[in-house]
């Protein structure tokens, strides 16, 4: 009814479907959680936690016959003025990055994949912690979910990203289960 900013009241994908059951689940088995036998409390719905429906960050993923699609975070089909693009595409014309990120900040705000596949809890801890794009770059790799002995394309995008701003950002983290669950406990950052 009430959908977050910039997002939709119904989210049509199977990742939103199960929490939105989820949430409903809660909140029926909340009005009455023992119904065999019937409850004999009588609760006001002013008694009764409700869990509100949270979607979280964005996420869809998708495989089109030989091609991975995934989308974390906000990505529009028309680049708003106060966001940057860095936009890579291989020449087969099968596989393309795109981050966007915040213009004045740097704070990224989006990753959209074809072809190459990332690791969902890398991207969206980026998201929720609100990343700068030279962070997230340098350690890239880490997010790197495709097959074991894939080629691994995110040196060419922080090539494209130096050749773009002047800058001299360097890939420090490849592809690795070490270092994901480390970043993820937080203990290495």
């Amino acid at each position: 009814r009430n959908p977050p900013p910039g997002r939709r009241a119904i989210e049509a994908v199977w990742y939103t479907g199960r929490m939105m059951g989820e949430t409903a689940a809660h909140n029926m088995l909340a009005d009455n959680p023992a119904p065999h036998p019937p409850s004999t409390v009588h609760r006001t719905p002013s008694t009764v936690h409700r869990l509100p429906y949270t979607p979280g960050i964005w996420f869809n993923s998708a495989k089109f016959f030989d091609i991975e699609y995934q989308v974390y975070g906000d990505i529009r089909p028309a680049l708003p003025d106060e966001q940057q693009s860095l936009y890579w595409e291989h020449s087969d014309g099968k596989k393309g990055i795109r981050i966007n990120y915040d213009a004045a900040t740097g704070r990224v705000l989006g990753f959209n994949l074809m072809g190459v596949r990332y690791r969902h809890e890398i991207c969206e801890k980026w998201l929720r912690e609100g990343a700068h794009v030279e962070a997230v770059l340098s350690r890239l790799g880490m997010a790197n979910f495709d097959p074991e002995f894939s080629r691994q394309y995110e040196a060419e995008l922080v090539d494209l990203y130096n050749r773009q701003t002047g800058k001299n950002i360097q890939l420090k983290q490849k592809r690795g289960l070490d270092a994901v669950l480390s970043f993820l406990s937080n203990a290495n950052r």
